[in-house]
């Protein structure tokens, strides 16, 4: 079976309790596909497909994704210069002001590692 690519699909780490908890939270109704090893559902709302959750383990994908902490911040830095994503040292993205990001209680930085490599990153404001 394959994963029908109408709209976003999550490759969940813990695919049932993800499942439960949109059904849980949003309401959302779940049309399943399984087929021995290999889990899929759309969620739906009536008869319309939000999205569907895949298991990302069934899929190939070992990533994880945490928040971020002061030892990383050479990994990231690494991660911008790779990307070539535009870097400011002695400015806004100096380590003085990534920690201080790191203690602002609305400001969240989620890395995504694969294989204990930094693959990306996301900040958010809560």
């Amino acid at each position: 079976m394959k994963m029908r690519l109408i709209n976003g699909v999550i490759l969940a780490e813990d695919y049932p309790r993800l499942v439960k908890w949109y059904e849980d939270t949003f309401k959302l109704e779940r049309k399943i596909y399984e087929e021995e090893e290999y889990h899929y559902s759309e969620m739906m709302k009536g008869k319309n497909m939000i999205f569907g959750i895949a298991d990302a383990s069934e899929n190939g994908f070992n990533m994880k994704i945490r928040t971020a902490q002061k030892k990383d911040y050479s990994s990231i830095v690494s991660l911008w210069k790779k990307s070539e994503l535009p870097f400011k040292p002695l400015g806004r993205d100096s380590q003085k002001n990534f920690e201080k990001q790191l203690n602002t209680p609305n400001l969240k930085y989620f890395l995504a590692f694969e294989n204990n490599e930094i693959i990306g990153y996301k900040t958010r404001r809560c």
